[in-house]
């Protein structure tokens, strides 16, 4: 499910800055304009054609697109890529920080916080007054992304041992693919940028609410010195499997924390 929603918030800006130029998403102001109307004539209008005409021979016909609503075009097309990359930047700033909070505090909480910082920026941006701004809440949301991934990483190789933790890994990976594949189910399903952005963030709010059922990493647990804590966590993933632990107490390395 976080695998899910971390697709959805490293992707939300691809479906929702789709070319509203070559889709037609404009008009001439004036249908006796003939420079205007041959460009729009053209069937996929190419962006050096369009930025020929002056601002006054043309308009949107909508703002379902991020990129109509802030007119992100010819001298203003390097603003769409700009807060992208602000998503990333975000990322490389939020994978210092939650790799910090994730030895301090665990796993489990830095999840969900990284879950709402994904899920209240994207939810802000639908009064976003200008690109900056919105830019901006990319910024935020990119931080809670690579929180997002970072936990969840973790906590799904912690609890199993080193034979099958390179498959526990592919796992998530393999969900975040889905949430690939349902991004460009929204994106078609949903083409108005308002409707996406929601679709996306309730994603992340859905993911909020699995908070009872997310155990902590044993793994943590046991570097901290909470050997019992642990073992309820690894008691509790054994019931939900069926199974049962071994009845001797867990061993603690001195070198390093073992399950």
């Amino acid at each position: 499910m976080f695998s899910i929603a971390n697709a959805a918030a490293f992707f939300f800006w691809t479906f929702a800055t789709v070319d509203p130029v070559s889709d037609h998403g404009w008009s001439c102001a004036s249908a006796a304009d003939a420079a205007c109307a041959a460009v729009w004539q053209q069937s996929t209008p190419n962006r050096q054609s369009f930025c020929s005409l002056a601002a006054d021979q043309w308009h949107w016909t909508s703002q379902d697109n991020l990129v109509a609503k802030f007119s992100l075009v010819c001298g203003d097309a390097w603003k769409v890529q700009f807060a992208n990359s602000m998503t990333f930047f975000g990322a490389f700033l939020g994978a210092g920080v939650f790799g910090f909070l994730c030895d301090r505090l665990g796993r489990r909480n830095p999840l969900f916080l990284s879950t709402a910082l994904i899920a209240v920026p994207m939810l802000a941006s639908l009064a976003a007054p200008s690109h900056w701004a919105m830019a901006g809440l990319r910024a935020v949301t990119g931080v809670g992304a690579a929180g997002q991934a970072h936990c969840i990483f973790l906590l799904a190789t912690e609890p199993v041992g080193p034979d099958f933790r390179g498959f526990a890994g592919t796992i998530t990976l393999l969900f975040f693919t889905i949430g690939e594949f349902l991004m460009v189910a929204l994106g078609f399903a949903l083409p108005n940028w308002k409707h996406l952005v929601v679709a996306c963030a309730g994603i992340n709010v859905a993911a909020l609410l699995l908070y009872p059922l997310v155990t902590e990493s044993a793994r943590w647990l046991l570097s901290k010195g909470r050997t019992e804590d642990a073992t309820k966590a690894l008691k509790r993933i054994a019931r939900f499997n069926k199974s049962r632990l071994p009845t001797q107490p867990m061993v603690v390395s001195k070198s390093r924390s073992q399950i």
